[in-house]
């Protein structure tokens, strides 16, 4: 919409994932005519002493009709710009046109019939795009088509997105697709187990009966900016293995004209990421989790990048299900549809030449890992979760162990054949908890590191005031069940 109305900011009234309990505002703000950010922490106290202070202007603004002005032209921007154009041909129009004029230019270009080759004639005379571009295969009426996907819509603002998904020809089973903000089907964060069984035993369900159609799963959380895909086999794929199956796609692509593409990633991913992303030619970049740091880092490298005459971040993503597109792209906005979009392109680009989205995944090696642990102190005191977080780091600085702290600290073990294993402890960046992660190269590797990690929070847990609740998480109350 900012981009869309020119407008200098904007605000969208949510809680996210979060329970139905809370309310919340996202806002965000237009700068360098250029730019599209989250507010940062001084611009909240800003805010916050403006409206303690009744320090306003006031003025007269204009209302736009969001159902009849923003809703089909956003529709249209998930349907031509990453499936039907595809990424260099959307960045290059970008660059040429205004986003309103370009969106409805596509929207007056209707296929005629099948003929699929003259309405890309057609875009490219009303358009003027170089002869020299080709036309993308996807540039089709029902670039996914052969897909059936199971959409969870969580109850909340993504259900009117079905419509587009119609519109590129996959066949859809929605889930919970009425709006109702008490959420009463599940949960309303998907990275959560309890969100996440509806929608793997439905996919399942409908995968056993389809003999035809590549059969896969997403849920998106209620304001629509994460996403989480599930296989046919009920199988959750996270934000770090979905952005690793992307950007082999997109290196593949950038290799045919000499580049190499950079990508991000933040703590909470597995090892893998980074291994599988380099090891095919890619550039991986690590953030600290949060989508707003997320999208200054980009912003940092985007305009590093540019006095070079370089492309900056192409993809980034969090385990959460957030995902963001580069700048030239799509503003480094993170959407749960666009997303899913793209990571459904890719999926069929996969179909038409005889693969699955099992196939995509299981190239992607897997370490065993815990799921996100997360440990609640009696209060959301930054302070106090800080001082946990550098406690524990402490203890294993003076062990003699490596320690990444981009976010809290990422504690690496090392053996005689290299890396064994990690850990992550980072705070929470909203609630009174802190936030764990651990894996190992195998089994066994992941055993040790679980002993010598809750071992040193169990430490702090006696010692520290406030006191971690260690058993709070489930996988941690479990662990310690088992008398380790």
């Amino acid at each position: 919409a900012i981009p869309f109305l020119h407008a200098d900011g904007g605000i969208n009234i949510t809680a996210s994932h979060n329970e139905a309990i809370y309310n919340g505002l996202k806002q965000v703000i237009r700068s360098d005519d250029e730019f599209i950010m989250s507010i940062n922490a001084d611009q909240m106290l800003e805010i916050k002493r403006i409206i303690l202070g009744s320090d306003f202007l006031y003025g007269k603004g204009e209302r736009v009709k969001v159902k009849d002005g923003l809703i089909p032209r956003y529709h249209n921007l998930l349907v031509e710009s990453n499936c039907r154009l595809g990424r260099e041909i959307w960045i290059h129009l970008l660059r040429e046109w205004d986003l309103k004029e370009l969106l409805d230019t596509l929207a007056e270009i209707e296929f005629p019939g099948k003929a699929d080759g003259k309405r890309w004639q057609e875009i490219k005379k009303r358009l003027r795009i170089p002869d020299e571009i080709e036309m993308p295969e996807t540039a089709v009426a029902a670039p996914l088509d052969g897909l059936k996907v199971v959409i969870d819509f969580g109850n909340g603002s993504t259900w009117r997105t079905k419509s587009v998904y119609l519109n590129l020809g996959c066949e859809v089973v929605g889930l919970n697709e009425t709006p109702d903000g008490r959420f009463p089907a599940h949960h309303p964060d998907p990275i959560k187990a309890k969100y996440r069984r509806q929608l793997e035993e439905l996919t399942v369900k409908v995968a056993e009966s389809e003999k035809e159609k590549e059969v896969v799963g997403f849920g998106h959380d209620e304001d629509g900016d994460r996403v989480i895909f599930v296989r046919s086999d009920g199988r959750v794929v996270e934000g770090d293995r979905t952005l690793a199956i992307q950007a082999k796609d997109i290196i593949e692509e950038y290799r045919k004209k000499g580049k190499v593409p950079r990508f991000m990633g933040e703590v909470k991913f597995s090892r893998v990421t980074e291994e599988f992303i380099t090891s095919h030619g890619g550039i991986y970049i690590m953030s600290p989790t949060g989508f707003a740091f997320i999208k200054e880092r980009m912003k940092e490298i985007y305009l590093a990048s540019k006095e070079k005459g370089e492309e900056g971040v192409v993809l980034a993503a969090e385990l959460s299900g957030h995902q963001m597109s580069g700048q030239e792209e799509n503003w480094m906005f993170d959407d749960g549809t666009l997303a899913a979009v793209k990571i459904l392109s890719v999926i069929a680009k996969a179909k038409r030449r005889g693969r699955t989205f099992i196939d995509l995944d299981e190239e992607v090696p897997r370490y065993p890992a815990t799921p996100e642990i997360n440990i609640r102190l009696p209060t959301n005191h930054l302070d106090e979760k800080e001082e946990v977080v550098r406690k524990a780091l402490e203890i294993f600085e003076a062990m003699g162990f490596e320690i990444d702290r981009t976010d809290g600290g990422i504690i690496r073990w090392y053996d005689d054949k290299g890396w064994v294993g990690q850990a992550l402890i980072r705070k929470s960046n909203t609630q009174p908890m802190v936030i764990c992660r651990v894996e190992g190269r195998d089994e066994a590797a992941k055993a040790r590191v679980e002993e010598e990690f809750f071992g040193v929070l169990k430490k702090v847990s006696t010692e520290r005031i406030p006191r971690l609740d260690l058993g709070s998480d489930d996988y941690v109350r479990e662990w310690m069940s088992r008398g380790t």
